[in-house]
């Protein structure tokens, strides 16, 4: 059986905590969950990639699980191309929902 000298979780702004936390706080391994806000679809793969880059060099043996909605394709495969571009070690893994027409909304990665 294993050992959690230390189990937190957080509900709170990712982007900000991520970029403000001290170097105390990013040690060992992690999991974080991005749901950021997507308000602006011209700059959500922009920031997304810029945090990920950020955990991968402050936290490196943290995973990310980020929740993106899937709005243009080409869109989609430049993004996983950028993260490609981050490292070997990125996994991406997607799943589609379907709903009845009338519900229907863009899928998400």
């Amino acid at each position: 059986r294993g050992h959690c000298a230390e189990l937190r979780l957080l509900q709170a702004d990712s982007y900000r905590w991520l970029l403000d936390m001290n170097e105390t706080e990013a040690f060992g391994r992690g999991l974080v969950l991005l749901d950021p806000p997507y308000d602006s679809v011209n700059s959500y793969h922009v920031w997304n990639l810029f945090i990920i880059k950020h955990i991968r060099h402050t936290w490196p043996l943290t995973s990310v699980a980020l929740w993106y909605p899937i709005i243009d394709s080409s869109q989609t495969e430049n993004f996983h191309t950028r993260l490609a571009e981050l490292g070997e070690d990125i996994l991406v893994a997607e799943i589609e929902v379907e709903r009845p027409h009338e519900q229907q909304q863009s899928s998400a990665g």
